[in-house]
């Protein structure tokens, strides 16, 4: 399964002048139903307009980043949908059905449906359980509460997710190192992340490093935007 890191913060080289175009896409089938989902297939995209957050975060408009577990139904099961059974392409001239059948868009999963994936042995791999655990902080109410000018909820689930999450971001990734300093400031640790931000990092990194290590002196534990200097 290709993780959705590689739209995540540092993967801003990919080039501007590439247009979002999408292959066809594939139609799959609900476990334990006969409802059909399409899964949209990306041929390539850019980071025109993207919005970068503080903690690695990326809304990127023209290089969406499909759900990687799904519900067919408020209380239907969870499932991958890497490994959902594939049933064929829809055609660009379908009108949204495939044998007859419509073809519904796949639901987005929510921040409770995230940490249950990530607890269960849909989570089969050490990169996909950080992968769940990551999307599932990236949608716990941060950025809202920033807007408000309050701090990051942390209770229940959401903070025992952030535990976790603590121990799989491997610090020996620049990348992960990052991401990990700012959970780690907006927990109001600020001494904990101020030593990671302070270990020697690529050039590439340098100038986000400087600017969350700016967020940390001032004893800023909010989530806060990124705008990048030309």
């Amino acid at each position: 399964m290709k993780s959705t890191f590689s739209v995540v913060l540092f993967a801003l080289a990919v080039p501007v002048t590439w247009a979002t175009t999408w292959a066809p896409s594939e139609v799959i089938q609900c476990p334990g139903s006969k409802s059909l989902r399409e899964r949209t297939v990306m041929a390539s995209g850019n980071t025109v307009g993207a919005t970068i957050w503080s903690d690695g975060y990326m809304d990127a408009p023209m290089l969406p980043r499909s759900p990687i577990i799904s519900r067919c139904a408020p209380d239907g099961v969870l499932y991958r949908v890497d490994k959902a059974k594939r049933l064929g392409r829809l055609s660009s001239m379908s009108n949204g059905r495939f044998k007859g059948q419509k073809v519904l868009q796949i639901e987005q999963p929510s921040e409770s449906d995230l940490i249950e994936a990530a607890a269960s042995n849909l989570s089969d791999m050490r990169e996909i359980e950080l992968e769940l655990r990551l999307l599932a902080w990236w949608k716990s109410g941060a950025r809202a509460a920033a807007d408000a000018g309050l701090p990051s909820p942390r209770t229940g689930a959401a903070r025992q997710n952030e535990d976790r999450l603590e121990v799989l971001l491997d610090e020996a990734n620049d990348d992960y190192r990052l991401i990990k300093a700012d959970l780690l400031r907006q927990q109001g640790r600020f001494e904990q992340a101020l030593a990671l931000l302070r270990r020697p990092l690529p050039p590439s990194h340098q100038a986000f490093a400087s600017w969350l290590q700016s967020l940390v002196e001032r004893r800023e534990p909010r989530i806060q935007q990124w705008t990048p200097l030309d």
